[in-house]
């Protein structure tokens, strides 16, 4: 396995397209720069509107943006077309790199200069990552028994306005492209996870009912299921979670009393720090309106239940825990754990 700083253009133009047409990314990075061009291309607006009505998804933009002035295979594209609906790939990638390339044309050179030094700068970062990089992904292999392991895995050097807690991870036959910010290194291994765990998952589910399903789903994390609505994608979200953030770092998942002490120890002005760091904090603040650490506690256990507990991760934390003394490989010995024990998860 071989690890690469790259950038992909297409995936860099992409950022920047989706920030200023889309408004997406970091927020205050967008208030901070000013585009040069107030006005926004007709054409380019009418694409990505006939793009959205396609339901072609952010993800799948990303995807077809690394073909951009390269190759384009579209048996790449055949696992991630599995859960969208999508008829004709050839068409759609065709109109989004017309939108592409018309918004190349629009930047300045201005403009080129500053993100190709912002580009320079995290390069160097990121090589400087590269062996320990290179050694947790190895880890990672060798705790999953990975039997065949991906020959390229190339991190992008730049995206503009990337929240720090976006990640994004592009599998392809032979390489996987992985788009996260240098202030995150963990993505890095969550989005790697991926390519582990998406088809373990598929295996998985091709061999349950849609009931079965449904109650594997009553206890997986209220916030969760509102992001990824389908069985596959909580699931594969949950165990990549749970081995990331809690097995590797030997860290259980929070009862509500370590959580509440958690929160008590916080001063106010470190409660209004998470408030701002935290997406759903701070969604949930608002829609509450709660201003400080005070009104916050008549909510405690609302919040606690919908973005903390997670009962699914709990039992997928006990899956890891398990199969730590095994030697054949997770995929193997998750299949047969889910499929004939089936209410492991339930």
């Amino acid at each position: 396995m071989e690890i690469k700083i790259c950038q992909s253009e297409g995936i860099f133009l992409t950022s920047l397209l989706l920030a200023k047409y889309r408004n997406q990314g970091d927020l205050k990075l967008l208030d901070d720069y000013q585009f040069s061009i107030a006005s926004k291309n007709e054409k380019i607006k009418q694409i990505l509107l006939a793009l959205e009505s396609d339901r072609v998804d952010e993800e799948m933009l990303y995807n077809l943006a690394t073909t951009y002035k390269t190759e384009f295979k579209e048996a790449d594209f055949q696992e991630l077309l599995k859960n969208k609906e999508i008829n004709n790939l050839t068409e759609v990638r065709d109109l989004f790199l017309e939108a592409l390339e018309l918004f190349e044309a629009e930047v300045t050179a201005a403009e080129k200069d500053f993100f190709a030094q912002q580009t320079l700068d995290k390069v160097d970062q990121w090589v400087e990552k590269v062996p320990e990089i290179e050694n947790k992904l190895w880890e990672i292999n060798d705790f999953f028994k990975v039997e065949e392991v991906t020959p390229e895995v190339l991190i992008q050097a730049y995206s503009p306005f990337l929240k720090k807690e976006s990640g994004m991870a592009i599998i392809k036959e032979n390489e996987i492209i992985i788009k996260t910010s240098i202030e995150n290194e963990k993505n890095i291994y969550h989005e790697y996870l991926h390519s582990i765990i998406n088809p373990i998952v598929q295996k998985v589910s091709e061999d349950l009912s849609e009931k079965e399903k449904e109650e594997m789903l009553m206890s997986a994390n209220y916030k969760l299921q509102q992001d990824y609505e389908d069985f596959n994608s909580v699931l594969a979200e949950t165990l990549i979670r749970t081995y990331n953030d809690y097995y590797t770092l030997k860290q259980t998942y929070p009862d509500f009393y370590t959580f509440w002490e958690k929160v008590n120890e916080l001063s106010e002005k470190e409660f209004q720090g998470k408030i701002v760091e935290g997406e759903s904090l701070y969604q949930f603040c608002l829609e509450k309106n709660i201003k400080n650490k005070q009104d916050f506690s008549n909510y405690q256990e609302e919040y606690y239940e919908k973005y903390v507990y997670d009962g699914l991760g709990e039992k997928c934390f006990q899956i890891y825990q398990d199969y730590q003394m095994q030697e054949e490989p997770f995929s193997d010995y998750f299949h047969h754990k889910i499929v004939k024990e089936k209410s492991i998860l339930m």
